[in-house]
């Protein structure tokens, strides 16, 4: 039996002050890419194989669905990118519950992008970064 989670249930919400939280509304897609750094500290002393140290780690994020005119967050995300003021994301791959994990950093808004066909919706996609460290906790 798989262990895999269904992303249907996921949630991508973001806040203004850290303490309401709207869900981005008909979102279709969410990626978030944590990653690390290293400084070599190769050295004649280390017999020909490189050393390194970990060093800074940084984390993005982005959201693809459907550009809906009314959402609060939509246009919370809009307004920050164009107010150069931070945001707060929460990114909940298995909805809302007790115990369930949640991903939690402040974030500046790169990229709002909205896109349609004339035989198709509008869509929207959105991309952060991080202002700073990301946690990942249990829902309380």
């Amino acid at each position: 039996m798989s262990n895999a989670i269904a992303a249907f249930g996921a949630l991508v919400q973001i806040s203004t002050d850290d303490i309401a939280y709207n869900t981005i509304a008909e979102m279709r897609n969410v990626r978030l890419e944590v990653s690390g750094e290293s400084i070599d500290v190769t050295s004649f002393d280390t017999a020909g194989w490189r050393e390194r140290v970990i060093s800074l780690s940084d984390w993005r994020w982005t959201a693809s669905g459907f550009y809906i005119e009314a959402d609060t967050a939509q246009t919370d995300v809009f307004s920050a990118i164009t107010g150069r003021t931070a945001i707060f994301l929460r990114l909940r791959p298995e909805g809302t519950g007790v115990g369930l994990p949640e991903f939690q950093g402040q974030s500046q808004i790169t990229a709002y992008n909205l896109e349609g066909a004339v035989d198709d919706a509008f869509a929207v996609d959105l991309e952060g970064i991080a202002l700073a460290a990301l946690t990942l906790a249990a829902q309380t």
